[in-house]
């Protein structure tokens, strides 16, 4: 009875990967003994019988394999009997006095099954059962010792005898995809800062906890389960978090989990490991080319207008070490963009913006780049703006001139390639200090989105001596877009992807500036 009343209360994540038990004459036998401990304080022990009630021994107990973990006895159910998908771990709190008639019931009922016979919390019971479910069964004249610290071993008293501050907390999964190539990405929130581990049963992967959210990639099978933990110094190591990978392949293979919990993109990976560099014939169509579309901006806008070129670096180019274990190891020593901006750096008229030390000196002030997202943050886009208004001949602002809000986002592009859904980011927004005075700009709302600057963009400043300016972008350029134009009396930008100037608008507005601000990955385009 209280086996059934237990196992018919348990989490349907475990009763489902359970056998629940049913007994028949046939499985039990009866013996007789003499009176036990009551009946001996009254002498009559030889007057009264106990009735024994004993399983057969094939029973249950042919069902399981015992054995010894660190002074634990754990029972695991042998393969043919365990015909679920995914484990069911059960933590068994019970008296010698009782285990007798409960521990082949169970063990033949769970995948594993931990024996405690002690009441006090065990750190290394939890660690060696990674139980999904703790039971404890306490006999009714026991449960005064409930109330009694020195019988029952809590996590404080723990806590503050090994000299731990704390127990980690449990991370919590909020989704798993897999990939056809038999990886499973597995993301969540999590203690800020936690080595979280994720394990399963081809591997494991250990990741840092940023911003409260942590993504992990590892080798995995579909279905199976994954067991999740985190440890913090100076903390006891959280309880064991449970999730299963999908049945069905729900993730892009053009995606990677890197360091720091970070995704990147799979177009990103030539750029880094220089395999996509461009051939001597490339480079000169693209010399060619620019030297003519600094001629044909000219005469379009009958003045000497300057092209100022930003290459927006790859998440990866600023993070080199988030990359995975296998792109780290052909990291090349140069880049596409090491051959680019050379070519445009000897163009007379160009000039040339590569921002990719300045934001590697940077990376300690804030996350430059989303973690489940392609783009860079509004703290990255920054050194962008810096760069371009200080190549106009203007002074930028400060960034202490700046607030940053810290908000949390719903996930950005690459965690719907990677198929994580639900996720949240927290990512920190720019909020000026003073009073912004262009004209056509809307406020800038605290989201990943950046349709809301895709299209054709103006904004004015009623100063004329600033110069004017036309943007030629990708959508790198929507967290400039509200800084830059502050410092030009008039700003036309195209609509994002549309790399070829338009002549008639250059010709109507006469710019000073044409400004490109184009991707790293995006370099291809351009030849």
């Amino acid at each position: 009875m209280i086996y059934r009343e237990i196992a018919e209360r348990l989490p349907e994540s475990v009763s489902r990967r359970s056998r629940l038990l049913t007994l028949e004459d046939k499985d039990i036998s009866v013996s007789y003994s003499d009176g036990g401990a009551l009946a001996k304080k009254a002498g009559i022990e030889k007057l009264i019988k106990n009735k024994n009630v004993l399983y057969r021994s094939s029973a249950f107990t042919s069902c399981y394999d015992q054995e010894l973990k660190n002074g634990f006895t754990v029972c695991s159910l042998k393969e043919q009997y365990n015909e679920f998908i995914g484990l069911s771990s059960v933590l068994l709190q019970i008296p010698d006095s009782e285990r007798t008639l409960l521990l082949p019931l169970f063990s033949a009922s769970y995948t594993n099954t931990t024996y405690n016979n002690s009441l006090a919390y065990s750190y290394t019971a939890m660690s060696v059962s990674e139980a999904s479910v703790n039971i404890c069964i306490l006999r009714e004249d026991k449960l005064i010792s409930l109330l009694d610290g020195a019988d029952i071993k809590t996590y404080e008293l723990r806590i503050e005898n090994e000299g731990l501050s704390g127990v980690t907390e449990t991370p919590e999964i909020t989704s798993v995809s897999y990939k056809q190539s038999g990886t499973a990405f597995v993301a969540g929130r999590c203690e800020d800062g936690a080595s979280v581990t994720v394990t399963s049963g081809k591997g494991s992967a250990t990741v840092v906890c940023k911003n409260g959210l942590f993504i992990a990639e590892l080798p995995a099978e579909k279905g199976e389960e994954l067991y999740v933990y985190a440890e913090t110094d100076g903390k006891a190591k959280s309880d064991t978090a449970k999730g299963a990978v999908p049945a069905t392949v729900t993730a892009e293979e053009n995606v990677f989990a890197g360091g720091a919990s970070t995704l990147y993109y799979g177009e990103t990976v030539g750029d880094y490991t220089g395999s996509n560099l461009f051939k001597p014939a490339q480079l000169e169509r693209i010399k060619s080319r620019y030297a003519s579309l600094v001629e044909k901006i000219r005469e379009a806008s009958g003045k000497n207008t300057e092209i100022i070129f930003l290459t927006a670096p790859d998440p990866l180019s600023v993070y080199p070490d988030y990359a995975s274990e296998q792109h780290r190891a052909n990291r090349a020593d140069s880049a596409r963009l090491d051959q680019f901006g050379e070519v445009l750096s000897g163009i007379d008229g160009v000039t040339f913006l590569d921002i990719r030390e300045v934001m590697r000196q940077n990376t300690d002030i804030g996350k430059l780049y989303y973690q489940t997202d392609t783009h860079w943050t509004e703290t990255g886009a920054y050194f962008g703006y810096r760069a371009i208004v200080e190549a106009a001949g203007q002074t930028p602002h400060p960034l202490n001139s700046f607030e940053m809000k810290e908000t949390n986002v719903p996930s950005g592009d690459l965690s719907s390639f990677a198929g994580l859904i639900g996720l949240t980011e927290t990512v920190k927004f720019l909020k000026p200090l003073f009073e912004l005075g262009a004209k056509g700009v809307e406020n800038k709302p605290d989201t990943i989105d950046r349709s809301l600057y895709s299209g054709e963009l103006e904004s004015s400043v009623d100063d004329g001596s600033l110069p004017s300016a036309v943007m030629i972008r990708d959508s790198y350029s929507a967290n400039l877009f509200p800084f830059i134009c502050e410092h030009f009396s008039y700003l036309y930008c195209q609509r994002m992807w549309d790399y070829e100037p338009d002549y008639e608008k250059i010709a109507e507005i006469k710019p000073d500036y044409v400004i490109y601000v184009i991707c790293e990955r995006n370099l291809g385009s351009l030849r």
